[in-house]
């Protein structure tokens, strides 16, 4: 039963990473590998890594696992998770932020 928990946060994680990477890594290095080439961002699996991180954690605490509430620190870092589309309109909404 952990083993499944286990995987599923394997690939949460490495959704969870691949985000992360590709918000705040990659404009760096495209800054100093190409100075003229116009930067696109989109998160390339957007909500998928939370919900399976947190999946996970749900699973992995149910089996009796301690090591789940560090899942749940980890999914802060998805930038294309539910949970920073909430942040980011409640904070619109909060500044009336008119894009």
């Amino acid at each position: 039963m952990k083993v499944v928990g286990f995987i599923i946060c394997g690939f949460g994680a490495l959704i969870t990473l691949v985000n992360f990477y590709s918000s705040y890594v990659s404009y760096p290095l495209h800054r100093l590998i190409s100075k003229d080439k116009p930067f696109t961002y989109s998160s390339p699996v957007p909500i998928v890594g939370s919900l399976l991180l947190w999946l996970g954690a749900i699973w992995l605490r149910s089996a009796g696992s301690v090591g789940w509430r560090w899942l749940l620190v980890l999914s802060l870092l998805d930038t294309g998770g539910i949970h920073w589309f909430l942040l980011l309109m409640v904070l619109a909404v909060f500044f009336r932020w008119r894009g």
